[in-house]
């Protein structure tokens, strides 16, 4: 039968029937160091009936999700803050190792 963008594309994603697959997509570095995907259609994709619609709203998707998950707020630095304070904490209360006292009497 004849499959849309979308059917095309998860097809293809599940080829091997397993649900793993891979496409190599480019990063788009307009936005600097955030991380986004460009919305061009791979010609391996396009070859094999994926729409450009259904690949630039899939993109667009995981796009905006990794944006989500990189935003800076309150709750991400305060976990930063406390992420750090525990590891010095951890210093404070270990004791000294094996190793730390070979190397002073190197």
């Amino acid at each position: 039968g004849i499959m849309n963008g979308a059917q095309a594309l998860g097809a293809f994603l599940d080829a091997h029937g397993d649900g793993v697959a891979s496409v190599i997509v480019d990063r788009d570095y307009t936005l600097g160091s955030q991380t986004a995907f460009d919305t061009t259609l791979p010609r391996a994709l396009a070859e094999r009936g994926v729409t450009r619609d259904a690949w630039r709203h899939t993109v667009t998707t995981i796009n905006e999700r990794l944006e989500y998950a990189e935003r800076i707020d309150c709750w991400s630095v305060l976990g930063n803050v406390l992420a750090v304070a525990t590891c010095f904490l951890s210093l404070l209360c270990a004791r000294r190792t094996r190793y730390d006292a070979a190397l002073d009497r190197i």
